[in-house]
């Protein structure tokens, strides 16, 4: 289902400095563009950066149609030919890694790279089970008691204090504000399966193993040995980080960004 937004439909931070290709940030699941204040002001001055909220989440535009992967990957596209940006690269977490996939997949074209963590190459939960789940969880938790949503979330994704904190806040908004949009997303992603995308894809793709994320980590070993011959995709270990990696070692985090980036800018690969 293709995207059919407005400019203005979505909320986005740009910040069109420096010099080289763009590095476009999609968020994870209950988050929004916010996700990446580090890195926006760290990329400030050096090359142009965008993080934007994905349709139905933080202040952009829910659409009237059920959200989905590819619903995302056709907006984020739409944005991107709009800004005359090709060649970009991607950094997503979670559901953001599922959509820079999905828009590699479409338009390979637009992307220079991707760095995911906190995304599983695949999911298969059964079809009859996804949308009961995601309905329970909804009327559960997200509409009777939020705050206890956003505490278990938040515990789920960190062992750091302090990101728990911040996740806390953000899944408690999301559970009041985005309700509708966080349980077609859990629809959405109970079933997918990019392990023919890693086989196949000739964009550059790092996928970052948090020591922490162990479900996510757990997909990543299984799948590995069907993808694992494509020498355009890397894995690489992240210690003490959990599914929102970068805010639980922002500095590590940006390091390692910053070197996959300017790897595949000089020889279009990484070590």
């Amino acid at each position: 289902m293709a995207a059919n937004l407005q400019k203005e439909d979505l909320d986005v931070d740009v910040r069109p400095f420096g010099q080289g290709r763009p590095v476009l940030f999609l968020h994870g699941l209950g988050l929004d563009r916010r996700q990446w204040d580090e890195e926006m002001n760290f990329l400030e001055g050096k090359r142009p950066a965008a993080a934007l909220s994905l349709p139905g989440q933080g202040n952009s535009k829910r659409p009237e149609e059920p959200l989905t992967i590819t619903y995302l990957a056709a907006s984020v596209r739409q944005w991107l030919v709009h800004k005359k940006w090709s060649s970009v690269h991607i950094v997503g977490c979670s559901l953001g890694g599922l959509v820079a996939w999905e828009l590699a997949e479409q338009r390979p074209e637009l992307v220079a790279s991707i760095l995911t963590f906190g995304s599983a190459p695949k999911l298969s939960y059964p079809s009859l089970l996804v949308q009961p789940a995601a309905w329970l969880m909804d009327w559960w938790l997200a509409g009777n008691n939020p705050e206890k949503y956003a505490a278990m979330g938040a515990k789920g994704a960190s062992k750091d204090a302090e990101t728990q904190e911040r996740l806390q806040r953000a899944f408690g908004t999301a559970a009041r504000q985005w309700r509708q949009s966080l349980y077609e997303l859990r629809c959405a992603i109970g079933s997918y399966d990019y392990v023919p995308f890693l086989q196949t894809t000739n964009v550059p793709t790092l996928l970052v193993r948090a020591q922490h994320d162990s479900s996510v980590n757990k997909v990543i070993d299984r799948t590995r040995k069907r993808w694992g011959a494509n020498q355009r995709v890397y894995v690489t270990k992240m210690d003490n980080a959990g599914h929102v990696a970068n805010w639980d070692r922002p500095e590590a985090f940006l390091a390692a960004m910053s070197h996959w980036v300017n790897e595949v800018e000089l020889h279009g690969e990484t070590e």
